[in-house]
């Protein structure tokens, strides 16, 4: 228990993962957390493990990660089984930020439409994971972006664009080739009631994509998107690199 200390994390038995989330818009100027682990107290660490403890842990942690999955897939984290829809976004634990899941299934003549608003001053990010959760490619294609990434629309809010194939839009989320996939999108405030803040999820095909899109809707040419992917590249990697003091 706590007594009183402050940043105080109660432990039990049976946990063993400490998660920390770095929330990042600006990539090229933001440095990840730094994160030290020192144990105090407690019983001797334990005997090596051998080749055959290292089997049993792996077939351990494969069982456990599929039934999390499984568990994600048929409702978790808020989500549905309809396709091509985004749930009102949820109060996340601990009362950090919001956020909502989707999916998405379409052919290769389809476009997902998604228009989103975000609180001023807010993070919003919204990512793309392949049926079994797979993260699409966010190193050096835009199979994420957050507020800073994407293009805002006049009022604030982002509109989206999931299809196979580049369509030419700034705000494309690339789901590197997959027909169907799973939908994440992340506030860390929300801007008003959260039944308002998916605005609109639409199935279209990609001959009327031009005419649902705003008017002023940010383009790029094909030289811009290689651009714009390898100056993302190049700004991930930052966060693997010692951070000057």
């Amino acid at each position: 228990p706590a007594n009183g200390r402050a940043n105080h994390i109660q432990s039990n038995a049976d946990a063993r993962i400490v998660w920390v989330r770095n929330m990042f818009d600006d990539w090229d100027r933001q440095n990840p957390l730094e994160v030290a682990i020192k144990r105090t107290g407690g019983p001797e660490a334990s005997r090596q493990r051998t080749r055959d403890d290292r089997i049993q842990h792996a077939m351990e942690a494969m069982e456990g990660g599929c039934d999390v999955l499984l568990e994600l897939l048929h409702g978790g984290f808020g989500g549905t089984d309809k396709s091509n829809t985004v749930t009102t976004p949820f109060r996340r634990g601990g009362g950090w930020g919001y956020a909502a899941r989707g999916n998405f299934k379409m052919a290769d003549d389809e476009a997902l439409l998604l228009t989103i608003m975000a609180a001023e001053g807010g993070y919003l990010g919204i990512q793309l994971a392949s049926p079994w959760l797979v993260s699409c490619n966010s190193v050096n294609a835009s199979g994420s972006l957050n507020n800073a990434q994407a293009k805002a629309n006049p009022d604030g809010s982002y509109t989206y664009v999931i299809c196979v194939k580049d369509p030419g839009i700034h705000n494309w989320l690339n789901p590197a080739g997959l027909h169907e996939g799973e939908i994440f999108v992340r506030w860390s405030t929300l801007p008003d009631a959260a039944d308002k803040v998916v605005r609109e999820v639409k199935l279209l095909k990609l001959d009327q994509l031009s005419g649902m899109l705003p008017a002023d809707v940010a383009k790029v040419t094909p030289a811009q998107r290689a651009e714009i992917n390898r100056k993302r590249g190049i700004s991930y990697a930052r966060r693997y690199m010692p951070q000057q003091a």
